[in-house]
């Protein structure tokens, strides 16, 4: 329960205006099970009764962070594969990927 004049945070991963009608798709594939939804996060969020809605893109702090995750699995490969099993770590390799689209086309 939020008192009243309380502060929620949270974030919400959505898709941004201005898709193509195919990245879109390939957003709302490889993203998060509501990343597709029809309304903005402020428009829910208002909704809902919160009277101050900001909203704050980290794109590019997400992109860099998942840069920096593929870069260090990267650098300690063999030591992460022993641990986790081969399985695992392209699995882990290839969702990292997904998240990030375009981003990490060609790792």
């Amino acid at each position: 329960m939020l008192k009243p004049d309380g502060v929620l945070a949270g974030y919400i991963i959505h898709t941004p205006s201005g898709l193509t009608p195919a990245q879109e798709q390939e957003a709302v594939e490889v993203g998060p099970s509501a990343v597709g939804v029809e309304r903005s996060p402020a428009d829910l969020a208002t909704a809902a009764g919160f009277r101050e809605v900001r909203v704050k893109d980290v794109t590019d702090t997400f992109l860099a962070t998942l840069n920096r995750l593929l870069s260090a699995r990267l650098s300690c490969e063999a030591r992460i594969r022993e641990l986790e099993g081969d399985e695992v770590f392209e699995e882990v390799r290839a969702r990292t990927r997904e998240s990030a689209g375009e981003f990490f086309r060609g790792c």
